[in-house]
């Protein structure tokens, strides 16, 4: 049987790799911009929208509108932020359940992620994000390999 030798040079870091929980959680807290998609009317919507991680959950601030009535209808939702820097961009999608916050300990406690609006508009809303799912991925950049070559018989 041969054996099969692994040399240095040949260590280059694969172009997509999985991060772990951990790394999707850093890079979830040190960002505050992504896109949250909502089904609404039967259709896919998806909204950028500045938010906060904290404490386990993300949160949005937001007004009357299509986000607020879609995730009073369907809670399920999914989430997306990405970091695009040189060599290369991470990218992490939550999945989860979204719910508007009423208590006022419940409003209490968004309050503290320190999410405040980006845009001058009242957006006295708050929706919380509980993920039941947290993947990502690191891509590193790079030109676009030669092509196998199409070998039949």
């Amino acid at each position: 049987m041969e054996q099969i030798t692994h040399h240095p040079e040949n260590t280059t870091p694969p172009p997509i790799d999985t991060l772990s929980s951990d790394e999707c959680w850093v890079l979830l807290e040190s960002e505050s911009f992504g896109r949250l998609a909502v089904a609404a009317a039967g259709e896919i919507e998806i909204f950028p929208v500045n938010y906060a991680a904290y404490d386990g959950a993300l949160y949005i601030r937001t007004a009357a509108g299509t986000k607020l009535a879609a995730v009073t209808i369907s809670d399920r939702v999914a989430f997306e932020v990405d970091r695009i820097a040189a060599p290369g961009a991470r990218s992490v999608v939550v999945k989860g359940r979204a719910e508007v916050l009423e208590s006022a300990d419940d409003i209490a406690a968004a309050e503290e992620a320190g999410l405040r609006p980006w845009v001058a508009s009242t957006k006295s809303r708050h929706i919380r994000i509980r993920p039941t799912e947290v993947t990502g991925r690191s891509l590193r950049f790079g030109p676009e390999p030669e092509a196998e070559p199409d070998v039949t018989c």
